[in-house]
């Protein structure tokens, strides 16, 4: 890997989880293939060194505001940004009182991107519902939290892999709340910013964007749901008469944009 202008900030989530771990794992590998140090970790470094101790990882963790250069072992150093722990940590138990330190991980990377110490971030995963019962109750995940920091009005939410992107019209909602939740101005918003990034971030000049129906069988004409007449269609026909490139709604089974009979 090619180191870059600045690391990529890994926060390394719920302390009790698995996100250490997939951290830890990470500098593990970076270490044995030789990259140049491009990543730092964010995390109680104390915590790092015992799970690292306890995974049979033989990794330098050093404090990035205090530690330099390699360890006696003569391995790569692997910068750590410490955040202390609010309570001490066992790996398997949940503990509400590390839920501000989760979030603290969040806010360092946040600003460390926002003033330019990092040119991205990376987020292991977190428990949401330790954050709530701990008293955020407002916290929904990674993606509304990152939204309220930088002050962005509407983000959208894509899994990524190899040349599949998937990107999502709603975020962390109960299953009951989706329908209601799905308008023409927010799937609207939400094509756009898709077609955007797709264009300037991916380098699709020309993106193949496939919208799926909510209901079964994209509604069946009506009569297994009234979304994809009323909502999903005509922002697909608004956008194709925007000269958006291809926008269409199609059966997770077959080809077939309208009128599905799988």
């Amino acid at each position: 890997m090619t180191a870059v202008a600045s690391p990529v900030a890994i926060c390394t989530g719920e302390p009790a989880g698995i996100g250490p771990d997939v951290a830890l794992m990470l500098a593990n590998f970076a270490a044995e293939e030789g990259w140049q140090q491009d990543f730092t970790l964010i995390g109680d470094l104390h915590m790092l060194r015992e799970r690292a101790a306890l995974l049979g990882l033989n990794l330098v963790l050093t404090d990035t505001d205090n530690d330099t250069g390699a360890g006696p072992t003569g391995l790569p150093a692997i910068a750590v940004k410490h955040i202390p722990l609010a309570a001490s940590c066992v790996a398997g138990r949940l503990d509400v009182q590390n839920a501000p330190y989760v979030l603290q991980l969040l806010d360092e990377a946040i600003l460390g991107c926002t003033q330019g110490l990092y040119s991205a971030m990376v987020t292991a995963p977190l428990q949401k519902s330790v954050i709530c019962d701990a008293g955020f109750t407002d916290f929904t995940g990674h993606t509304e939290y990152l939204a309220d920091k930088t002050h962005t009005p509407r983000v959208v939410m894509m899994l990524a892999s190899g040349d599949f992107r998937v990107a999502l019209a709603t975020t962390h909602l109960p299953l009951a709340k989706v329908a209601e939740n799905i308008t023409q101005t927010s799937l609207k918003e939400t094509l756009e910013i898709l077609l955007h990034s797709l264009k300037s971030e991916f380098g699709c000049k020309q993106p193949n964007v496939l919208v799926a129906g909510l209901n079964p069988h994209a509604g069946e004409s009506g009569h297994l749901g009234r979304e994809e007449i009323e909502v999903i269609t005509p922002v697909l026909d608004a956008l194709r008469a925007a000269g958006i490139w291809q926008a269409q709604m199609q059966c997770w089974r077959c080809p077939t944009t309208k009128g599905c009979r799988c």
